[in-house]
């Protein structure tokens, strides 16, 4: 029997074909930049370029909020550690569950906090596709072609629980 391949993802393709890309974009220092926050939504990088950063996902601004600052350091200070370095499963700061529980409050509903969006999905949808959460019913899972990268980075997983389909971009007909 032969195995269909790359049905999901196709890394080394991918990599072959954006290779030169990439390395036109680190050379013209378009990526791989380090930067320093100057003020909300402005970065400085290592070049001494002032950026206006249009690709934040801190949609509220709250990543800049003085209130959030001051009780992120307030809380480091009290934590006296960023983080445990092992699995949260097993052992996680008490202030993340303390915020997770007031999250769920203020949402009524169960909340996560994760890193990024990245780590959500990578997380969350491999456990909707195997229907964790509806009683072991797979659901049809449908992805929009430009979905952020977030989504798109977990279909394969996702694909090995369930039917996972790409539609063209805002395709409703389809859809």
């Amino acid at each position: 029997m032969a195995v269909t391949r790359n049905r999901f993802t196709n890394y080394r393709s991918m990599i072959q074909k954006s290779e030169a890309d990439w390395q036109t974009s680190y050379a013209k220092h378009l990526s791989g930049l380090q930067v320093r926050a100057i003020a909300r939504n402005l970065l400085q990088d290592q070049h001494g370029r002032t950026l206006q950063h249009f690709c934040t996902t801190s949609y509220l601004g709250l990543d800049y909020h003085p209130d959030i600052l001051q009780g992120a350091i307030k809380e480091l200070e009290n934590s006296r550690t960023l983080r445990i370095a092992n699995s949260r499963n097993r052992c996680q700061l008490q202030v993340l569950d303390q915020y997770e529980a007031e999250l769920s409050e203020l949402f009524g509903c169960a909340s996560l906090a994760t890193l990024s969006c990245s780590a959500a999905s990578s997380g969350v949808l491999p456990l909707v596709a195997a229907g964790i959460f509806t009683d072991g019913i797979s659901p049809h899972m449908v992805f929009d072609k430009f979905a952020h990268y977030s989504l798109n980075h977990i279909k394969a997983a996702c694909a090995d629980e369930t039917e996972v389909q790409t539609l063209p971009h805002n395709d409703m007909d389809q859809l």
